[in-house]
């Protein structure tokens, strides 16, 4: 224990994400730290790079790196069991030396293992236990928009954004789902379009509670990785020669880029694994949250959300109107309506008259934004109250509720 002055030479297995450990109360220049596991021929530690000395190398380090180290200080590893130590690399008490060292510099007999893979292709995936380590590579076909959902470290301050990506290996027609966060690593994530190779690494398999048709994804730990092509990652990585890598290229070299981009997405809003259908299993989901909200309560949850935040809501209420339209004949909208008026029970289906312009403008369709057309000038004035009614026979009613459905499904 202390500070060490002695050369130690050791390859980086694993590299973390930068973590912010900053306080209001606390006056630190860079309140920056990174962990990386690395190894020799003896043994395995975490050298952890603290402040300036994790600004300036972070980047600079990559797993699979050999590095040399002097000055640094050997302690007992936080909140860990004594023996555990780990190795703290700051820029005083001492000032650490750190240097990258090419692999023909270090004696045969000195120089530590590669790192190790465990690649699984989406057939495998199915029979991962839940929690599993893996890394993944694939054929990038969507990238979702980023979206943020607050911490559940029990301070809920802190927003965490993520994106999901869709990736195929051709071993199955599932595809491999990532809900990926940050990994810091911006030029990595700002090259992820469709028709890019991604190698993601050290992922952990998530499986959807209270769900019998194995919808499973993969996300973040502490150390994972992300390389994807454009940036030159792949032909520096030690993972290239492996067998599985090899078996994804040769698939890749089959496929014909119309075909991948003829099923190839980006951004829209998109919400994975699907919601539960069991209102049963959807209350235990919400673990603490708000459960059925009143009109409102849902206006104060929705006030309280940030910048491209995404949260579920549950809202309990009495369907009074529905819409159905084709896209490009929002003017030919078809419109079922309670009447209650009349009576409690009745109601009936109006279709709009183009030529009605009098009456107040229809509710909005439930379509995404970024994929609804402009509505005409004369659909955004129709109403059912004014417009030509024309009542349906029960057998067209059925038609039109059960085109509904299939359009909310």
């Amino acid at each position: 224990m202390g500070a060490v002055q002695h050369q130690l030479i050791v390859r980086i297995i694993n590299k973390s994400h930068l973590m912010y450990y900053g306080k209001p109360e606390r006056n630190c220049e860079c309140p920056y730290k990174a962990v990386l596991e690395v190894c020799d021929r003896t043994g395995s530690v975490c050298v952890v790079l603290w402040n300036s000395v994790c600004v300036s190398w972070y980047r600079r380090l990559k797993p699979g790196d050999i590095i040399s180290l002097r000055h640094y200080r050997v302690k007992q590893r936080y909140q860990a069991e004594p023996e555990d130590i780990e190795i703290s690399v700051n820029s005083r008490n001492p000032t650490a030396r750190i240097a990258v060292l090419p692999e023909s510099s270090v004696s045969p007999q000195y120089v530590p293992q590669a790192p190790n893979y465990s690649f699984y292709n989406s057939l495998e995936l199915l029979e991962c236990p839940q929690g599993a380590v893996c890394d993944v590579i694939g054929l990038l076909t969507f990238s979702g928009r980023p979206e943020r959902i607050r911490s559940k470290d029990g301070r809920g301050a802190e927003l965490l954004e993520y994106r999901w990506l869709r990736l195929e290996d051709g071993t199955s027609n599932r595809p491999i789902m990532v809900k990926l966060f940050s990994t810091s690593q911006p030029e990595s994530h700002r090259k992820l379009h469709p028709l890019t190779v991604v190698v993601c690494t050290r992922l952990k398999l998530i499986r959807a509670a209270g769900r019998t048709d194995s919808c499973s994804y993969l996300t973040n730990t502490t150390y994972t990785q992300l390389y994807c092509t454009g940036l030159g990652d792949h032909s520096e990585m030690s993972y290239r020669t492996l067998r599985p890598v090899r078996r994804f290229l040769r698939w890749l070299r089959s496929q014909e880029d119309a075909a991948v981009l003829s099923r190839a997405l980006i951004g829209g809003c998109f919400v994975y694994p699907p919601p539960p259908v069991s209102l049963e299993t959807f209350m235990k989901g919400i673990r603490g949250e708000p459960g059925f909200l009143r009109g409102s309560e849902l206006q104060r949850e929705m006030a309280r959300l940030c910048y491209r935040e995404r949260r579920t809501f549950c809202i309990q209420a009495a369907v009074t109107v529905v819409t159905y339209s084709r896209i490009g004949e929002e003017d030919r909208c078809l419109f079922w309506t309670d009447r209650a008026s009349s009576s409690p029970s009745s109601s009936s289906f109006t279709r709009p008259s183009p030529s009605s312009s009098s009456s107040s403008p229809l509710p909005p369709l439930c379509t995404p934004r970024s994929f609804r057309p402009p509505l005409s000038s004369s659909s955004s004035s129709l109403s059912p109250s004014s417009s030509a009614v024309s009542h349906l026979s029960p057998g067209r009613s059925g038609v039109g509720e059960e085109e509904e459905a299939a359009a909310a499904g």
